[in-house]
């Protein structure tokens, strides 16, 4: 994930089940973290996921509502969509 789907200073993956997308997450801050690089703007677009997030202690870094970019272009991430 972290060779496909990081560009620049953006990464953007998905998973096929919610247990998959937290466990890319996880690992992603996990070896990011290790190498001190801080990941910010961590935006999950599924209730779930997010609710996996909070109860492992993790933090949202950005408050609802901020708009967010990805590859320079505007991400919903309640709608998933890219403008």
């Amino acid at each position: 994930m972290l060779n496909s789907g990081l560009y620049v200073d953006d990464l953007y993956f998905g998973g096929d089940t919610v247990s998959k997308a937290f466990e890319s997450l996880s690992d992603a801050v996990t070896k990011l973290g290790s190498g001190v690089f801080n990941l910010r703007k961590l935006r999950p677009n599924n209730s779930e996921l997010v609710k996996l997030w909070f109860e492992n202690g993790f933090s949202d870094s950005e408050r609802e509502g901020v708009e967010l970019k990805v590859l320079g272009l505007n991400w919903n991430p309640e709608k998933d969509v890219l403008s």
